[in-house]
């Protein structure tokens, strides 16, 4: 019974997007009508959305990639825990922030 129910629901659906492509609804939609020239209307319209999901995956990425790497929290990361590999917020560094005048003897220190 339920496979019947899905054969039904697919054929309408088919049907459906082949009366769209076949008006030009959706064929207006997707740009393949051509109307200014080679895949204008395309990337005009809905392959837009392509550059835009790009642009908000890769600010997703980069969030993931140095944020804080305490299980759950969402602060970005700016220190390494000396003797591991990891990458952690302020919050959780197990040091205090160093002054200015250790980073000042630090920096000379590392000069000559």
């Amino acid at each position: 019974m339920r496979g019947a129910i899905w054969s039904l629901l697919a054929a309408v659906a088919a049907s459906l997007v082949g009366i769209g492509v076949a008006s030009g609804t959706l064929g207006h939609f997707f740009g393949l009508d051509n109307l200014s020239g080679p895949n204008y209307g395309f990337w005009s319209g809905a392959g837009s959305d392509i550059g835009e999901i790009t642009i908000i995956a890769g600010a997703i990425a980069i969030y993931r990639r140095h944020n804080c790497h305490v299980q759950g929290c969402w602060r970005l990361q700016w220190k390494r825990v000396p003797g591991t590999e990891h990458f952690v917020c302020r919050r959780h560094h197990p040091m205090d922030a160093p002054t200015a005048q250790q980073v000042i003897d630090d920096h000379h220190a590392a000069c000559g």
